[in-house]
């Protein structure tokens, strides 16, 4: 739970498993991604976010609200997201991709774990993992290694 590195080579069979245990996957390409727009459209694309819903992409705090919706996707068990390429994500903008990633620690990853029983009348936890997928070689996953967090 939270965010691990995984190989390249793991891809499939993480999101075999995670499918089988009725998670919603979705996908995101760093390469696509050079500003927090890119990101934000990124995000509304592999979430199938309904059109128009997402409109302030600009706004960190109104993506953490969608980001802790996400009710249009049915019932799931979790959400897994796979970051593809993270390396030429945001290359230009570590400090927009360190605040996407804290984001996740801080906030949405927590509301899906805990705060949802809490405040969403019949919530239920789920949970939420990200992947940043390695095309290098092996290693342990680590929070530490994640040069972003």
């Amino acid at each position: 739970m939270g965010i691990d590195r995984i190989k390249y080579e793991e891809l499939k069979k993480y999101k075999k498993t995670l499918v089988d245990q009725n998670y919603y996957i979705a996908e995101i390409d760093g390469n696509n991604i050079y500003n927090l727009e890119d990101y934000m459209n990124e995000i509304i694309k592999a979430f199938k976010f309904p059109d128009g819903m997402f409109k302030n992409k600009d706004n960190i705090d109104s993506y953490e609200d969608w980001m802790r919706d996400l009710g249009w996707l049915g019932e799931v068990d979790g959400f897994a997201l796979f970051i593809i390429n993270e390396d030429k994500m945001l290359t230009n903008s570590l400090d927009k991709k360190k605040i996407i990633f804290e984001s996740f620690y801080d906030t949405i990853i927590p509301f899906w774990t805990e705060e949802v029983e809490h405040v969403v009348v019949e919530g239920k936890t789920k949970i939420f993992d990200v992947f940043v997928v390695d095309w290098g070689v092996l290693f342990q996953s680590s929070k530490k290694q994640n040069k972003y967090l």
